[in-house]
């Protein structure tokens, strides 16, 4: 089996080789597994540099460069088009260590237990818990969570989970449009759509020790509210169609139709 982690990191130096170091060590202890592990970098702060200086031990280690930063959305873009072809399952995770890289085995035993296609790493599921996530991030990613759940009626409790793992083919099938937060939702709403299947695994998210947040409250709820707005647009459009079609074959209004006499 091989495995790809897509992970976008900007200015993440102070947590760039802890992050590799238990990102090789779990992978490398998995059995009959290789893996790639790629990173988009965005910014300044030298995470580029001691990425490459990582990768003359680490082989493994792709390091992409985006022209300019496009948000969270466009980096994993970039980062699933340099996916191998040979790869089976993609694991996509953040780079502040929110996310504890030993939890993989447990999302690839969740993936093949249920026989799903996406395992999320949960949050809100039961045995899942948030540690030292500041008030207004907790209530932004519940409140958006909600209204994905009462939006699409979707059985999914954390939508808005970063950590999930793909079987390679689903990620080649999607193609999301939004480049902000919202891809997040987006990609499994399309998923759900053309019949993929997403089951959660319950992990312990533990905020950063090291660095600045990226994600502000004003440019993520604009994601969201963009995406949310993209939806209804395309509901509406697929209900006047419907209904276009409906009438057309129905014939005019108001006109009988008497040549049977």
């Amino acid at each position: 089996m091989k495995l790809a982690t897509v992970i976008a990191a900007y200015n993440e130096g102070e947590n760039i080789g802890p992050l590799c170091e238990r990102l090789l060590q779990t992978l490398r202890a998995m059995p009959a597994v290789h893996f790639v592990l790629i990173f988009v970098v965005e910014g300044d702060d030298g995470t580029e540099q001691a990425l490459r200086q990582l990768a003359l031990d680490a082989r493994e280690i792709v390091i992409l460069r985006p022209s300019k930063a496009a948000g969270l959305g466009a980096a994993f873009r970039m980062g699933f088009e340099a996916i191998p072809s040979d790869v089976d399952l993609v694991v996509t995770m953040d780079a502040d260590l929110n996310h504890a890289p030993e939890d993989i085995p447990r999302l690839v035993a969740a993936l093949e237990t249920d026989g799903a296609d996406i395992a999320i790493g949960s949050r809100l599921a039961r045995g899942g818990t948030s540690l030292g996530v500041p008030h207004w991030k907790r209530a932004l990613s519940g409140g958006m969570n909600l209204m994905i759940q009462r939006l699409f009626r979707s059985g999914i409790r954390d939508s808005t989970s970063g950590y999930r793992l793909y079987r390679a083919d689903v990620i080649r099938d999607l193609h999301f449009s939004n480049n902000g937060y919202a891809f997040l939702p987006e990609l499994l709403t399309l998923a759900t759509a053309r019949g993929y299947r997403a089951t959660e695994c319950p992990i312990t998210f533990k905020y950063r020790q090291f660095g600045r947040s990226k994600m502000f409250i004003l440019p993520t709820v604009v994601s969201y509210l963009r995406y949310f707005a993209s939806c209804w647009r395309h509901a509406l459009h697929a209900v006047a169609g419907s209904a276009s079609a409906t009438g057309d074959k129905a014939g005019p209004r108001g006109v009988r139709d008497d040549s049977s006499g």
